[in-house]
């Protein structure tokens, strides 16, 4: 097996500018998913359910950091963001 690590962000923003990092992380994903689902749909005319349920379940962690940001930190705060991609070939 072979593996390799990527790191995508590793960086200290402040707080808005980390909401911004992150939220387009996490929207780039839910759209890769909605591609690949419809992708899916219209190639071979199926409906891929685990597609379906990851984008819901994205929606769902963003709004949950959306409230996070909103309800725990303060304006003057930093945000560490690390995001790293782990390949591993069979």
């Amino acid at each position: 097996m072979i593996e390799k690590d990527y790191v995508l962000v590793n960086s200290n923003y402040s707080l808005h500018k980390g909401r911004q990092v992150v939220l387009k992380l996490i929207n780039n994903k839910i759209n890769f998913l909605k591609q690949e689902a419809l992708r899916v749909l219209l190639v071979e005319d199926a409906k891929d359910e685990h597609l379906t349920k990851r984008v819901k379940e994205l929606q769902k962690e963003k709004e949950d950091f959306l409230k996070f940001i909103e309800n725990d930190c303060s304006d003057g705060s930093e945000m560490d963001v690390f995001c790293e991609l782990k390949i591993k070939v069979k």
